[in-house]
């Protein structure tokens, strides 16, 4: 089944150069000049994916991007300027999923819409029911550290430290993965299922994480360029 694309932008040339880029790689695109003309379309049925310049007249990207997100996760790729930092700061906080500065490369704008039309059906699929004895609460103990999964209970050189949710679920999961290189679509889905998040989330998670762990160098959550994270120290396990 072909992927639709929403393309809105007041620039009538991007609009024909990537539109008719998009569509000749088999993409069924509609183009928009302003957030109305893609709000109205809209109530007939949402695209796949939403392609958004930041900056326009009357209504902008984070307008069409806030209204959107009141009822809907279909992935927002954002297209902003050069120096546009703040404003993309805000778009990935309303829940854009990626951006692209402008003037954009089409086949780099290619990508990133197959990576998240790759993570859209990775939302959409049945998940796996797991039954092994990997599965259940376990108590766990890595470098001076323990997790009670039960008590959701994290200490630290045996004082108890709060953590949100997300994070201590991050924290189960790396646990669960130890010496294996875990890829950041891999991570969002397991830990944010069937929900389509920015990497903001998962950024924030780890840094709360890291800091509840005491591992600002990174001795036991360590960042893997370009693809993930790996978790370096392997845990004893009770149940």
């Amino acid at each position: 089944m072909t992927a639709s694309i929403h393309l809105v932008d007041d620039d009538a040339v991007l609009r024909e150069f990537i539109g008719g880029y998009l569509s000749s790689v088999g993409f069924e695109v509609r183009s928009f000049d302003s957030v109305g003309a893609f709000r109205a379309a809209a109530v007939a049925g949402l695209p796949d994916i939403v392609i958004t310049d930041l900056v326009m007249p009357c209504e902008d990207g984070l307008a069409l991007l806030s209204w959107l997100r009141g009822f809907s996760q279909v992935p927002v790729i954002m297209l902003t300027s050069q120096d546009a930092t703040t404003d993309r700061v805000v778009g990935l906080e309303l829940g854009a999923d990626d951006y692209l500065a402008k003037p954009c490369e089409p086949r780099e704008l290619l990508a990133r819409v197959r990576s998240q039309l790759r993570r859209l059906k990775a939302a959409r699929a049945p998940r796996p029911v797991v039954n092994d004895d990997n599965a259940g609460p376990v108590f766990w103990h890595f470098a001076g550290r323990s997790l009670d999964e039960r008590a959701l209970e994290l200490r630290v050189e045996g004082a108890r430290v709060e953590l949100p949710k997300k994070p201590l679920e991050v924290l189960m999961y790396f646990l669960r993965h130890a010496g294996e290189i875990v890829g950041k679509d891999q991570l969002m889905e397991a830990i944010w299922p069937g929900r389509i998040v920015s990497e903001t989330s998962l950024t924030n998670a780890i840094g709360k994480l890291r800091t509840a762990l005491a591992d600002e160098q990174q001795t036991l959550i360590k960042a893997v360029y370009g693809y993930g994270y790996r978790f370096e120290v392997k845990p004893e396990r009770d149940h």
